[in-house]
């Protein structure tokens, strides 16, 4: 009983650490502009996984979520521009952002 219990919680651990790593990347900002929905972001490193598809690599910040929008700008700004984007699944053309972690 205790390998059953053993083998299901590496299975599990495993299995939710392969499907985080598709909804995250880490890279440099080398790209924004501002669209209707809110502000586009364009990684160096390309998009995750479940953002495959998404015009020219853009993720988008929708325009309700101000204080990502106020953080990757003012790290913009600033010249910091290495980040970890969370990413959700695509619901429009562009991947949605969910969080943002700066980096530096």
């Amino acid at each position: 009983m205790n390998l059953r219990m053993m083998l299901l919680t590496i299975s599990l651990f495993f299995s939710t650490f392969s499907h985080g790593a598709e909804s995250y990347l880490t890279g440099n900002i080398v790209n924004i502009t501002a669209v209707e929905q809110g502000m586009l972001i364009m990684l160096d490193t390309g998009v995750p996984g479940n953002c495959e598809g998404t015009p020219y690599n853009w993720m988008l910040i929708k325009q309700e979520h101000t204080v990502m929008i106020s953080v990757t700008l003012a790290m913009w700004m600033s010249g910091k521009k290495t980040f970890t984007v969370y990413t959700k699944e695509r619901a429009s053309s562009f991947c949605e952002v969910g969080q943002i972690d700066p980096a530096e």
